[in-house]
């Protein structure tokens, strides 16, 4: 199973984005704001751009599995949940059904993660091959 965040809106307080998983459109996106290489805010910084393995691990914060990103260089406990606005990401990946730029959010964040879980487990259970995310730029690649 393949994922890729497309990166589409690089804003000075947030990163809109979707997600697709094995070509096809999934659902929207949001993360904190993309820096400049080398450059780190903790908690306000999205990921680097990169190609990286998803694996199901224990969350303290939501109380279940949840998928979290492995060896994301200078982050920890990098993850896909749900929420709605950048405060609510910490470096992390927010899935969600509707996007609003215009108010720097998403909508609908349970609904995406909720039709999203199901494709992940089965895939972890299956077990055949890894599971990865890239997160790339709008035109294919990091900017």
């Amino acid at each position: 199973m393949e994922l890729t965040l497309i990166r589409k809106r690089l804003e000075p307080t947030f990163t809109g984005g979707e997600l697709h998983v094995n070509g096809g459109f999934e659902c929207y996106t949001l993360e904190d704001p993309v820096r400049a290489p080398g450059i780190k805010i903790p908690g306000d910084t999205a990921i680097p751009f990169g190609t990286y393995q998803l694996e199901l691990r224990w969350s303290g914060t939501f109380k279940r599995m949840m998928p979290y990103l492995r060896n994301v260089p200078h982050f920890e406990d990098v993850m896909l949940h749900w929420g709605n606005t950048s405060q609510n990401t910490r470096g992390c990946i927010l899935v969600a059904n509707i996007e609003d730029w215009a108010r720097a959010r998403v909508l609908k964040s349970v609904d995406a993660f909720n039709g999203l879980w199901p494709r992940l487990t089965r895939q972890f259970t299956a077990a055949d091959e890894p599971v990865t995310i890239a997160v790339i730029a709008d035109r294919g690649g990091s900017p």
